[in-house]
């Protein structure tokens, strides 16, 4: 048998599987069916043949063993989807103790009461790991994708400064200078703006992994995170995009608040820092100081990490624009 992940070695054990089959408790069929679900590579498949397991050999017990069952099966609810949703299964399942104080002869209905009450337990367990199983998979592989798209963005970052220190300040022509060192200015701003997205997708993804599985729907949740595995990419490209469109956004002066937003000068020269200088068509563009370039940083890491930062000042911007024409 392959190996099994964690979660479904605890819920039920391989030799619970073995046991099940020499005692004849479980129909063959069923135990294939089983079987086929802990060999499967896929974690929720395996949690699920478990909880299936549990709940086939729950068929067999007595109410002597399906009362402590059905009180643990509640304790495991509650922790893992809080009281207030085992309240609901206590509500769904309240005549199941009522059979206790009709005597012995209602010990079948006992019984019956306790196994229904002990199987809809464990659907609701089943439910709720597979889908923590599913959610945590998913989590994982929008995380390794934040962690691509960063480590693209830095290696980008890293190639284009390397070519500038290659090339010295000796050995090329003034234009060419510019050029590199202009490369190298943008570079850093998308890579600046793709680390802000990624921190802001690992933060979302930090919050749908700690919700509990009761709370919201599990389907709408994975399908709402199986959104974020596309999410990742677009973030990676929006990002990017938005922190390069913030230079000739601020050096037009179209939008402009003291104190926030950086100051360009028209010209550049080639003795100046590796953040002096952005080429824009055929003219260049210089930042008027490192507190300029310092503010230009942090806003090209608020346009990766708030999606809607950008787009919301561009909005002022045509806002403003078409009440002056309007006045005029």
């Amino acid at each position: 048998m392959k190996e099994r992940c964690a979660e479904a070695r605890m819920l039920a054990a391989d030799s619970d599987l073995v046991m099940a089959a020499e005692s004849g408790a479980v129909s063959a069929e069923i135990l294939k069916v089983i079987r086929a679900g802990f060999e499967s590579p896929r974690p929720g498949e395996q949690i699920a043949a478990a909880v299936e397991l549990r709940a086939e050999t729950a068929r067999t017990f007595g109410a002597e063993r399906l009362a402590p069952l059905v009180a643990h099966l509640k304790e495991r609810l509650t922790a893992l989807e809080g009281p207030a949703a085992a309240a609901l299964g206590e509500a769904g399942g309240g005549e199941a103790g009522g059979g206790e104080a009709g005597g012995g002869e209602d010990a079948g209905g006992d019984k019956a009461a306790l196994l229904g009450q002990a199987l809809s337990l464990l659907e609701r367990l089943k439910l709720s790991y597979g889908f923590i199983s599913e959610r945590d998979a998913i989590v994982d592989r929008i995380r390794r994708g934040c962690l691509l798209i960063l480590g693209g963005m830095f290696l980008a970052l890293t190639a284009v400064a390397g070519i500038w220190a290659l090339l010295g300040r000796g050995s090329v022509s003034a234009d060419g200078l510019l050029l590199v060192n202009s490369l190298l200015n943008y570079f850093m701003l998308m890579a600046v703006a793709a680390a802000g997205a990624v921190v802001s997708i690992m933060q979302r993804t930090g919050v749908q992994g700690s919700l509990g599985a009761g709370g919201r729907d599990p389907v709408a949740q994975i399908s709402a995170l199986r959104q974020g595995i596309s999410g990742v990419l677009v973030a990676g490209l929006v990002g990017p995009t938005l922190a390069v469109l913030l230079v000739p956004l601020f050096a037009s002066g179209a939008f402009k608040v003291e104190a926030i937003t950086p100051d360009f000068v028209d010209g550049c020269t080639a003795g100046g820092g590796p953040m002096a200088n952005f080429k824009l068509i055929d003219h260049c563009l210089s930042l008027k100081s490192g507190f300029d370039a310092a503010r230009l940083v942090v806003w090209a890491f608020l346009a990766g990490f708030a999606e809607r930062l950008v787009p919301d000042v561009l909005d002022r911007v045509v806002g403003a624009a078409r009440g002056r024409s309007e006045s005029a």
